[in-house]
């Protein structure tokens, strides 16, 4: 509703909130773990931490960030993000399947 949508507006704005998530995500960029093997391509374990610090790091991403009024922390959150899809492959494969079945890539060009 509205009471949603002012929380959403309020936080492109918050300098500190930004700077949270980014941190939050960032946990895990200094210390990362080996690349998990791949058991099963089409199988995604979705309880694993680095899984979901990845979700949550690219939906803040495409979400809030990307419509944020401070641009230039994108390149920053950009490289983080890019950093933990690298050493997790069923990240990548949620992101591929996620984008094929949301809106998120008419979110970024709006």
């Amino acid at each position: 509703g509205i009471n949603a949508e002012y929380g959403m507006e309020k936080n492109l704005f918050d300098q500190d909130y930004l700077q949270f998530v980014h941190d939050l995500v960032g946990i895990y960029k200094s210390n990362l773990p080996q690349i998990p093997p791949v058991d099963d391509v089409g199988k995604i374990d979705t309880s694993v931490p680095l899984l979901k610090v990845i979700q949550l790091g690219t939906r803040f991403f495409i979400q809030t960030l990307a419509h944020s009024f401070d641009k230039k922390r994108i390149p920053d959150f950009v490289t983080l993000l890019k950093d933990l899809y690298f050493i997790h492959v069923p990240a990548c494969q949620w992101f591929l399947t996620t984008v094929q079945r949301t809106s998120w890539i008419s979110e970024l060009l709006i």
